[in-house]
């Protein structure tokens, strides 16, 4: 059986992809904090994987929507939208926050691809 690889934290990319359905329930139980407290080890990582960033998105996002601060939720996704346009979450996102394309928000610009 192949093993799986893990990082220097231990964790692997399964369990990441996990913690976003994970801070959901805690979001919905009411209680934001310990969701995240399960987010904040990953904003102290210089690589993501696409799936590991569009996790910690997602988690992002139910959190300030808990902690009614839909302005930073809206932050989170067109940061998601500027990474990573094709993720397939970003567009449900989008229509339940009514997300504006990164391109709207001041102070963010796209980045030419070369």
């Amino acid at each position: 059986m192949a093993k799986k690889r893990r990082r220097q934290d231990g964790s692997n990319r399964a369990h990441v992809r996990c913690m976003s359905p994970v801070a959901k329930m805690d979001v919905r139980r009411g209680e934001p904090e310990k969701a995240k407290d399960l987010v904040d080890p990953l904003l102290s990582r210089r690589r993501l994987h696409r799936s590991e960033f569009g996790a910690l998105c997602a988690a992002e996002i139910e959190v300030h929507l808990a902690e009614r601060d839909p302005a930073a939720a809206r932050l989170w996704l067109n940061l998601w939208q500027r990474v990573d346009p094709d993720y397939p979450e970003v567009t449900r996102w989008q229509q339940r926050l009514g997300g504006l394309p990164w391109f709207r928000l001041p102070g963010l610009q796209r980045r030419n691809s070369r």
